[in-house]
């Protein structure tokens, strides 16, 4: 048995040298391609280095507009607590001025009670100075007719009798 065995022909080769050589990339080609992807590479680097810097740049605006935000934000509330403040003051000056007005009202009330209690006294103590006296004055008075009945009885012996 014989086997045979087809071996590619010279030509053939030829013809595959030749698109060998056409298709082959010359060492100043692929320097040329190595160049273009390190240039595209530093391109790439350099954009998302610019990228990387804008962003920063946007967040650093950012973090000063919320500083501003902040100090704007603790100002009004200063300010909102100092007229709070304020109101609480007026408030309690207010409630002062009243609780003083409702003294001296008191006071006052208390004052007329007891001019009244002090008429009330005085009005029984002259009902009792007067009942005194006219109990006084009576007797005074019976008295003073025994003495002048005496008087004349003593002076005067007809009596008359009825």
């Amino acid at each position: 048995m014989s086997t045979r065995v087809n071996t590619p022909t010279t030509q053939f080769f030829k013809t595959l040298a030749k698109f060998a050589t056409e298709n082959a990339s010359t060492s100043k080609e692929l320097k040329a391609k190595k160049a273009a992807k390190e240039k595209r590479t530093k391109e790439y680097a350099k954009e998302y280095a610019k990228k990387q810097a804008t962003e920063q740049k946007e967040i650093a605006k950012l973090a000063k507009i919320a500083e501003k935000e902040k100090i704007k934000t603790d100002k009004l509330a200063a300010k909102q607590a100092k007229k709070a403040e304020k109101e609480a003051a007026k408030q309690a000056k207010k409630a002062e001025k009243e609780a003083e007005k409702q003294a001296k009202k008191a006071e006052k009330d208390a004052e007329k009670e007891a001019a009244k209690q002090a008429k009330k006294a005085e009005k029984a103590e002259k009902k009792a100075a007067n009942k005194q006296c006219n109990t006084t004055s009576r007797e005074d008075r019976e008295d003073l007719v025994r003495t002048i009945c005496e008087q004349l009885g003593s002076s005067n012996t007809h009596t008359i009798e009825v």
